[in-house]
């Protein structure tokens, strides 16, 4: 094999002193700070987006695999089957009086041609029917494939995070 270092027929990073580097890698540093510094200001201003409010009923069937697996806030905490989890979500929304809010953060998404992962920060707000308020934070993992072209729920995972009226960690 012969050396081809600093003879430019390579990518390869040419062999410097020590202080060299260091006065190089401290140039790097201060940009990645900025890249870094610029990638937290977008994000803020993503967060203060407006939001739009939805006036129209959940449509359950759509988007769940038949088999889902969903691990969620309320008991039984895991649920088989999309009627089973469905049947969650029927006892669950009448305990709201008035509008749910439902806010998505720092949403990531990897997928191929028929595999998706999502993971994200949710907060739920509300007035229950009890009066209560309801103001928290949830951590929440979404698994999709496509099944038969269209991409469907197969996992739904659900965590506490914190809760807003008392700022206190549940997990």
């Amino acid at each position: 094999m012969r050396n081809v270092e600093n003879s430019g027929e390579t990518d390869i990073p040419k062999i410097v002193s020590s202080a060299e580097w260091l006065s190089a890698r401290k140039e790097l540093l201060a940009k990645e700070k900025e890249l870094t510094r610029h990638r937290d200001a977008v994000n803020a201003e993503r967060r203060r987006l407006p939001m739009v409010r939805i006036e129209k009923d959940h449509i359950f069937d759509g988007h769940y695999a038949p088999d889902i697996v969903a691990f969620d806030l309320a008991l039984p905490l895991q649920y088989r089957g999309a009627g089973t989890y469905r049947k969650n979500w029927e006892e669950w929304f009448p305990t709201f009086r008035g509008p749910i809010g439902y806010e998505i953060r720092d949403l990531s998404i990897a997928a191929n041609e028929d595999l998706a992962f999502c993971h994200s920060f949710n907060r739920i707000t509300g007035t229950r029917t009890d009066d209560e308020k309801t103001d928290v934070w949830v951590r929440a993992t979404v698994c999709c494939r496509k099944l038969d072209g269209q991409w469907k729920i197969v996992l739904n995972r659900y965590l506490f995070t914190w809760t807003a009226a008392t700022e206190r960690r549940l997990t």
